[in-house]
């Protein structure tokens, strides 16, 4: 609340001359000061430095503590003031009156509250309804402001002290930090002091060079060190004072260089030889403390006087005005003993001397405060030792851009509310730190939550008055109408009086006892008795005993079901007047009165005599619509069913409830809602319908056909119908088309497989047929899944439910599967449209074996020519890139290959790509490119590492990082060593096609082609050679020209006899297993030519060929052929004979024959057997063959020369070619011995 001044004399205080601002009640802490003094122990306190805390003071509603601070004045060596501080202790007197305030505020309420309810008191009674609704909204009114007043006045006193604890909050965080501020400072100047007195002498450097890091750390103080003279040059000085009354003050000069140049004190008897030029820098004054003058008077004072004793602000001097500078100094001593005197001597070395800018101390302190409020606040640094009252030493307003205060007037700081004021003891003298907040400050922390609850009492208020202005509104309503309803009923008695007398049924009124109190005066029309005599009589006397029981029994049941009072309704018999019977329907229940307790028992009777013998007639026609095996039904012209017999849900599974529930035409098939409400029509314009069928839905999901006859009748808008289930029906008519176009798509897909159709039209066709016969062909979409391949009509969902499926075999193969998809679920999937997929699907795998022979057939024509055109190129070729090319050409052209290209390794081992096909079907273009980048494919690095043939399948896995895996995705690859000699001449590249690409015969053909061009590329590898050595050229031309024309003459007769054995051969085949048969034995007989060749070029003797390993390796290959997985032996005698290459191919031939026929049908049944193959010379001239088995042997009676079978006749042709003889033994289950005789060539 205030700091002030106190003046101490002894044990009494008094107040002094200074107080900032005035302290809250001066006159009662001078009555408190006078009268209780201070005690000895706080005296004591006092004197020893300690603050000692007094209070509280004041009266009840302002009540004040009191802070004395001792303040020590080092002139006298003891305290002679002290500092006082107030603080306003308010939150009893908060408490206080925030309590009288809450109670006058509620005794308000309850006075209006009373008022209130007396005002409405007197308002009802008098019956002043327009009083009374005004009234009540006013009260409302008027109870909703107060308690919104009590809620926000309760609300703006707890955000008020909030936002006071912040400011609190706030003052307290920048005090503690300028108070750190200043510890900061005295710490640095004992460190100054320290390293003077700890250092002989220090140069400028050196001080700066300490100085610098302890000054950088803030840009709020900064240092510098005044040095003195010693004591002999200070007497000197005191006498120059007293002749010229001067003092003279001269610091270091500065040469232009810039170099620091001291001035010798032994010149100047000066005391002070220098300050430091240090200057305050970092944008804030630019201010040199070496300058001012009024810093050097005053330390020349203090010398003078000697009172440079402790740390602390100068006594005489507080600062620039201009700048808000602060000077604090200490004093540095050296003690030193001098002997001459015996004592121990201190002199002044200097002064320690900091320069602090005030505002920039502030300004830091507020800006790292973590309340956010730097910006609304006002702070001023007050001196309380100022002797002319408390100055302010400097301030920090709201605009802060740069870091200057400018000053404030005393009474402008006593003008603020809401302050707070806070010691500061440093460096021997009093200060004080006073915080304002500004409008700023309040602004920032805005009422919100208190302008939130008014705003929202206001509301309330208003929903309040308009809810009860609501109330009083619907209450008159309420009035208004029971007022009309009373009327209304009193109208309704008087009608219904009315209907009672003049209803047909008789009804009635009794008292508990059965006594009639009412009857209506139908009781004369239904018993003969006037109305007047029955009242007052028993219902018993109209009722026979055994009737009468039984109405008790009813009355008593209703009785005991108390307090439900449900009525009861029954049928009986009363007593006519002339003792008829009558049967009635009676139907009763209880009057009760207020407590729900019956006093009586009102009812009416209906005669039922013509309901009774319509009810037995409509009993008997009930039988027969309950059990008719017909569903008989009636329906409204609503759409709905009426009636309907138990036939429906016999055959339907739907309750009688379900149907009964929903339309009709939701029970119908999707499909035939429309022809159904057409029919519907029909029937409302009052035609009958006749033998209409259609479909309606079951409940398990099945569907039944229904034939319909119906009829309306338009004036009661029914219509009647008869409906006979006909599903089986409809079943053997779908299984008979179904049969029928089974029939005629096989039939049809039958005629498409004698077609030669390509592949993907050949199962468009089917797709098309198989479509056409199902049952319900818009919904089916069938799909033929063939070797990967999908073939199918538009863009079929293949994700659809697949409701028939079967796989595609050849020869025990799974090629794939014919699917059929539909794109929902139908009824009545017969089993014939299976048995339609299975044989659509054994067509297509005879079809796609069919093609297979005959592609097999055709390839193997291609073959026929290929080796004829390849050994012509062997022959006539001397070119190696000619051959190349013109092998290549032949390999794709005529054998049927895809492509084919030739790697040639060269004699430096360097690979290098010569020739290739030109269709470029597979891509080998893009393969060129990747091979001259020396990106090898594996093709060639295999060949290379391994000598053999290579097969490659499924090229995007097996050659994923080629180009050409890319551009063949249907295609295999061969790949096999041209190499002649152990030696690698190229590689021999070929795109096969898939089907081809496993069969052993087609991979021999291939690896004998390439050792064919190996050969021939030797053979040029050679003619090269004789080029470069003529005398080897000249001494091996002969025997190449012979050679090449030696092969050329037996390729030729090869091929010659090749071309006659197809012909024979083609006039057998009758069936298709016959081709196959004969494709197989063309095969061989190609191999047993081609095997001599092999050997003939495997030998060094061109003009003969070893039999013995020609028969070996012929024999081992028929073996692997025809034994399928019988256990058959074949032992060799033959004899080291060699044969020239015709009689050589004629023998290959025939021993070819005899051990295929031997290997086909001499072990029938059989799981072992042995063939004796003996080759000899019986003499010089001739050779002889034997073929021994122990088979079954031939058939009894078989004659050779008769037989129409083509081995037997290619045997004795071939036979007489070589100019021999036959001979044939043949034993029953002994076996067959065929001898071969013919003479022995040159």
């Amino acid at each position: 609340r205030g700091i002030y001044t106190l003046a101490l004399k002894g044990n009494i205080l008094e107040m002094g001359p200074n107080t900032f601002p005035k302290p809250f009640s001066s006159r009662e802490l001078s009555q408190f000061l006078s009268e209780k003094k201070l005690d000895p122990e706080n005296h004591t306190r006092l004197h020893h430095g300690e603050t000692v805390v007094l209070g509280p003071l004041g009266n009840s509603e302002n009540q004040v503590i009191t802070a004395l601070s001792p303040v020590y004045d080092p002139a006298t060596g003891s305290v002679t003031m002290l500092v006082g501080i107030d603080i306003l202790y308010d939150t009893y007197s908060n408490l206080l009156w925030l309590t009288q305030r809450t109670v006058l505020i509620m005794s308000a309420l309850i006075v209006v509250i009373l008022l209130s309810g007396a005002l409405i008191n007197l308002a009802w009674r008098k019956r002043q309804e327009s009083i009374l609704q005004h009234l009540e909204i006013i009260i409302t009114v008027v109870l909703g402001l107060l308690m919104t007043l009590t809620l926000t006045f309760m609300v703006y006193n707890y955000e008020h002290l909030e936002r006071n604890e912040i400011f609190m909050q706030f003052c307290s965080s920048i005090s503690e930090d300028v108070t750190r501020s200043f510890e900061t400072i005295g710490n640095n100047l004992d460190r100054l002091v320290s390293f003077h007195e700890n250092s002989d002498y220090v140069n400028d450097t050196e001080f700066l060079r300490f100085v610098e890091p302890i000054t950088n750390t803030s840009h709020a103080w900064f240092y510098s060190w005044v040095d003195y003279i010693d004591q002999a040059d200070l007497e000197s000085y005191e006498y120059q004072i007293s002749k010229e009354k001067k003092r003279p003050f001269k610091v270091w000069e500065k040469t232009d260089e810039g170099s620091s140049i001291p001035v010798t004190p032994r010149n100047f008897y000066y005391p002070v030889r220098q300050i430091a030029p240090l200057t305050l820098h970092a944008g804030l004054i630019g201010f040199d403390i070496a300058s001012d003058p009024n810093l050097r008077e005053t330390l020349n004072e203090l010398l003078i006087t000697n009172r440079i004793t402790a740390t602390g602000i100068l006594p005489e001097y507080r600062g620039n005005p201009s700048s808000n500078i602060m000077y604090i100094m200490k004093p540095a001593f050296r003690y030193a003993y001098k002997e001459y005197e015996n004592h121990f001597s201190c002199d002044l070395m200097g002064i320690a001397l900091t320069a602090l800018h005030l505002p920039t101390i502030l300004h830091r302190s507020i800006t790292t405060s973590s309340l956010g409020v730097d910006s609304l606040i006002c702070i001023y640094l007050v001196d309380l030792e100022d002797k002319e009252g408390q100055r302010i030493i400097s301030s920090y307003g709201q605009n802060k851009q740069a870091p200057r205060a400018t000053f404030v007037e005393k009474e402008t700081l006593q003008g603020f509310k809401h302050s707070n004021s806070y010691p500061l003891f440093m460096f021997g003298r009093s200060l004080a730190l006073v915080t304002h907040p500004t409008q700023a400050f309040y602004s920032s922390f805005p009422l919100r939550t208190t302008r939130l609850t008014f705003a929202a009492g206001l509301i309330l208020t208003l929903m309040l008055a308009l809810f009860v202005a609501y109330l009083r509104n619907r209450e008159n309503r309420l009035v208004k109408l029971v007022d009309q309803r009373t009327l209304e009923l009193q109208e309704r008695e008087e009608k219904y009086r009315l209907l009672t007398d003049n209803s047909v049924d008789m009804i009635w009124l009794m008292d508990m006892n059965y006594n009639f109190q009412y009857i209506s005066p139908a009781a004369r029309q239904m018993l003969g008795y006037e109305p007047v005599d029955m009242i007052g009589r028993n219902i018993q006397e109209f009722c026979s005993k055994g009737q009468f029981d039984a109405v008790t029994a009813v009355f008593q049941k209703a009785l005991e079901a108390l307090p439900e009072n449900n009525g009861q309704t029954f049928e009986t018999e009363l007593i006519h007047r002339n003792k008829t019977h009558l049967p009635v329907e009676i139907s009763t229940s209880l009057l009760l009165d207020n407590q729900g307790n019956p006093i009586g028992i009102q009812g009416n009777a209906r005669d039922i005599t013509e309901r009774k013998k319509a009810d037995e007639q409509l009993h008997n026609s009930d039988r027969i619509f309950n059990y008719a095996l017909d569903m008989l039904c009636i329906a409204g012209f609503d759409g709905y069913f009426k009636v309907l017999n138990p036939s429906w849900t016999r055959v339907l599974g739907w309750s009688e409830e379900e149907l009964l529930s929903k339309p009709w035409i939701e029970f119908v098939h999707p499909e035939d809602k429309g022809s159904m409400e057409n029919v519907h029509s029909v029937l409302i314009d009052g035609q009958e319908i006749y033998q209409f069928e259609n479909r309606f839905l079951c409940k398990d999901g099945t569907i039944k056909w229904l034939a319909w006859n119906s009829f309306p009748y338009p004036e009661e808008k029914i219509l009647y119908g008869v409906a006979r289930d006909i599903t089986d029906k409809k079943k053997m008519e779908g299984q008979l088309r179904g049969r029928l176009k089974e029939l005629a798509c096989i039939s049809l897909v039958r005629k498409e497989t004698l077609q030669n159709l390509p592949e993907k039209e050949f199962c468009k066709r089917v797709i098309r047929h198989v479509k056409g016969a199902m049952q319900f062909p818009d919904s089916a979409f069938p799909v033929i899944e063939l070797k990967g391949r999908i073939y199918r009509n538009g863009s079929t969902n293949l994700d659809l439910d697949k409701n028939l499926q079967s796989l595609i075999k050849a020869r025990g193969e799974v090629l794939g599967r014919l699917l059929v998809f539909y794109t929902e679920n139908k009824p009545f999937i017969i089993p014939e449209e299976q048995d339609l997929i299975h044989s659509v699907a054994d067509a297509i795998g005879l079809w796609y074996e069919w093609k297979q022979a005959q592609a097999r057939e055709t390839h193997a024509k291609q073959v026929l020519l290929g080796i004829r055109n390849v050994n012509q190129l062997i022959v006539k070729e001397t070119d190696r890139d000619a051959l190349i090319e013109k092998a290549c050409k032949n390999l794709t052209e005529t054998l049927g290959y895809q492509d084919a290209w030739i790697t040639i390794i060269d004699n430096e081992k360097e690979l290098h790509i010569t020739k290739t096909s030109a269709k470029d079907i597979c891509g080998f273009k893009k393969y060129f490119d990747q091979f001259n980048n020396d990106n090898l494919p594996a093709c060639i690095t295999d060949v290379i590492s391994s000598q053999s043939l290579h097969v490659y399948h499924r090229l995007d896995i097996a050659c994923s990082q080629c180009e050409y895996s890319d551009k063949a995705p249907d295609c295999d690859v061969y790949s096999a060593p041209l190499n002649y000699q152990d030696k690698l001449y190229g590689i021999l590249t070929v795109g096969v096609p898939p089907e081809f690409a496993d069969l052993k015969e087609e991979q021999n053909l291939f690896i004998e082609m390439a050792e064919d061009i190996g050969f021939a590329l030797y053979k040029i590898e050679l003619e090269e050679k004789r080029r470069v050595s003529e005398q080897q050229i000249l001494k091996n031309l002969q025997e190449k020209e012979i050679l090449l024309q030696e092969i050329h003459h037996r390729v030729k007769n090869n091929l010659n006899v090749i071309s006659s054995l197809l012909k024979l051969q083609a006039r057998k085949i009758k069936t298709k297993e016959d081709a196959i048969e004969a494709f197989q034995n063309s095969t061989n007989r190609v191999l047993a030519m081609a095997l001599v060749h092999k050997k003939l070029y495997d030998t060094k003797n061109f003009e003969a060929v070893d039999m013995e390993s020609y028969l070996a390796g012929l024999a081992h290959h028929l073996v692997s052929t025809y034994s399928h997985g019988a256990r058959i032996h074949v032992k060799s005698d033959v004899e080291n004979i060699a044969l020239n290459i015709n009689t050589a191919v004629s023998c290959g031939l025939i021993l070819n024959e005899l051990i295929s026929n031997a290997l086909k049908y001499a072990f029938q049944g059989r799981e072992t057997g042995e063939i004796h193959l003996k080759v000899f010379a019986p003499d010089s001239e001739t050779v002889q063959i034997k073929v021994k088995d122990n088979g079954v042997g031939l058939p009894k009676g078989f004659d050779s020369k008769k037989s129409d079978t083509l081995g037997f006749h290619l045997v004795e042709l071939l036979t007489e070619q070589i100019k021999g003889s036959l001979q044939v033994e043949s034993k029953k289950s002994r076996g067959t011995v065929f001898t071969i005789t013919f003479p022995q060539e040159e």
